[in-house]
Formats: structure tokens, sequence, C-alpha cells
């Protein structure tokens, strides 16, 4: 299966109101629409329609920078402190 190229997948919905009939869920769907809000209408198990929105503005998330000490730390694994150990006499040889 392609993997899913919109930036906006898996983001979630915030309910908005529900009403009895879908028209007057269209109504609010339709005042709400815009460049900024996503909006959709959702019926739910009680026949009621519940009017859901999300931005769709795309946010650029910052890139996180490890601090010096997580590369300091120890390997937590066996492979791991066994490459360590292995870099350290291979400096010492040197």
């Amino acid at each position: 299966m392609a993997e899913n190229t919109n930036p906006l997948f898996g983001k979630a919905w915030k309910n908005h109101s529900i009403h009895d009939t879908h028209a007057a869920a269209l109504g609010v769907k339709n005042d709400l629409e815009g460049d900024e809000l996503n909006v959709k209408i959702r019926r739910t198990a009680e026949n009621k329609f519940r009017v859901k929105t999300r931005a769709s503005v795309i946010v650029s998330a910052k890139k996180k920078t490890k601090p010096e000490e997580k590369k300091a730390a120890k390997p937590q694994t066996r492979a791991g402190r066994r490459d360590d150990r292995a870099r350290r006499k291979k400096n010492q040889k040197s």
C-alpha cells in the first residue's frame, strides 16, 4: 500500500457542534468552511449529526537537536556496550 503523503493525515479533528438534522449541520459547515479550516459532518449512532473541524494550515515543526548529555550517555544494549568497548580499545592502540 502506498504511503499517505498528505501533511494533515492523522491530525486530530475537534467536535464543533451536534445537530438533529443534516440540513442544520450542513448550514453550520458552510458557514465555517474556509481556507484555514477543514470541516466534515459525521452521523452518530443516535442519528444526530456532528460537525468536526481541524486547522488546514500546516505548522512547520522545528528540528529537535539532541543535547550533548545524550550523546555521551552509556549504551543501553549489549551490542551498544560491545561497540563502545571496541571503539575505546581502538583509540588506545592508536
